[in-house]
């Protein structure tokens, strides 16, 4: 199925590939079209025609792009407290949050912890009072800490639904 095969990215040279527990990402031709497709990453699903740049970072983007900007990593929602591990590419991370709180003429809380290597890097927490409207709140956080794993943790106290976003600037 696939032919010209190009070398591995020990040959092409920094920018074209990572080589990571001793294996490398390939750069080849394929017969679905001109241009060059990665192997072997699973993220990055090439267009038909379409060139990608892998650097040693980690990041994917289309030769000739327009630059840097917002991509959406995952949303995920509950009711109750939660967290994730995301991994991020870029040296930017959003993180929006909305919530409601359950009617019940009590204190309802919901925070949101953003977390690298077991220390948090940005939280907020929004809160209900008792007699204020059930109205749903929304916050955002911005994280400038790197490439590599977070994890998002949220801590619901009364909350009838959450939803939280991570975005990555790359």
């Amino acid at each position: 199925m696939f032919m010209n095969k190009l070398p591995s990215c020990q040959f092409m040279g920094c920018g074209y590939g990572y080589c990571d527990k001793g294996a490398c990402c390939n750069l080849f031709y394929s017969n679905r079209g001109p241009g060059l497709y990665l192997r072997h990453v699973p993220q990055v699903t090439p267009r038909r025609g379409s060139v990608l740049q892998y650097d040693h970072h980690r990041r994917y983007r289309r030769w000739g792009s327009s630059g840097p900007g917002w991509h959406r990593v995952m949303t995920f929602t509950g009711s109750e407290s939660d967290y994730r591990y995301i991994n991020i590419m870029g040296n930017r991370l959003r993180v929006v949050f909305s919530a409601a709180p359950l009617v019940n003429y009590d204190v309802n809380s919901i925070t949101v912890d953003v977390l690298r290597d077991g220390y948090t890097v940005a939280t907020d927490t929004v809160d209900w009072g008792a007699t204020e409207s059930s109205a749903r709140k929304k916050r955002i956080l911005e994280v400038e800490g790197g490439p590599g794993e977070y994890c998002i943790a949220v801590y619901a106290s009364e909350i009838r639904d959450w939803k939280v976003t991570v975005w990555d600037y790359y």
